[in-house]
């Protein structure tokens, strides 16, 4: 989970190509009222109650969740829903 406070452009490329699967790990809270534009290949939940998403300019898939002020969805974009679940891991500690 990544929390951000200001101005984003989303430029990336997610190096697994599970992208539904990144879907499920990948957050990030907005907590700024100002616009966050994904023009990248993204997987993950976007959570910005105050801010504008503009999403599917570049790359037109998109995976997760998405809440916002308003959202943008440009044309041709395909969106799949996928919830946050991140996978559960476990640190297993072996004697001192």
């Amino acid at each position: 989970m990544k929390h951000l406070n200001g101005s984003t452009i989303w430029r990336s490329k997610t190096l697994n190509d599970n992208l539904e699967l990144v879907a499920k790990g990948f957050k990030i809270i907005q907590h700024s009222s100002e616009t966050m534009i994904v023009e990248g290949e993204w997987a993950g939940t976007i959570f910005a109650p105050n801010a504008d998403l503009i999403l599917g300019q570049s790359s037109k898939t998109l995976y997760g969740q998405f809440i916002g002020n308003n959202v943008t969805v440009h044309q041709y974009a395909t969106m799949y829903g996928v919830a946050f679940e991140p996978i559960k891991t476990y640190l297993v500690h072996k004697g001192f």
